[in-house]
């Protein structure tokens, strides 16, 4: 069976030029944080589910499981000393 081969080129240089160009001219990247956000989101959501070992209902508008106090627990975990982002609002 032969092998199929796919893109083995190291994608970072590329997405770094593209983020670099785009920031020069002004311009919203293809990739843009909303899009970053939203595929971040969607892994998230999977290792919740996996952390739980069950389904669970996401609300993309309050970005939290609603009602579901342990899949929300994964929502947010503590910085590494010495990091504290209340300090810095305060």
């Amino acid at each position: 069976m032969e092998k199929i081969k796919v893109n083995e080129d190291e994608p970072t240089p590329l997405h770094t030029k593209n983020f670099v160009d785009f920031v020069r001219a002004r311009k919203d990247p293809f990739a843009n944080i909303e899009v970053g956000v939203r595929a971040t989101t969607i892994g998230c959501i999977g290792n919740v589910a996996y952390w739980t070992g069950r389904k669970v209902k996401w609300d993309a508008e309050a970005r939290n499981f609603p009602g579901d106090a342990e899949a929300n627990k994964f929502l947010f975990r503590a910085y590494r000393k010495p990091w504290d982002l209340a300090k810095a609002n305060a």
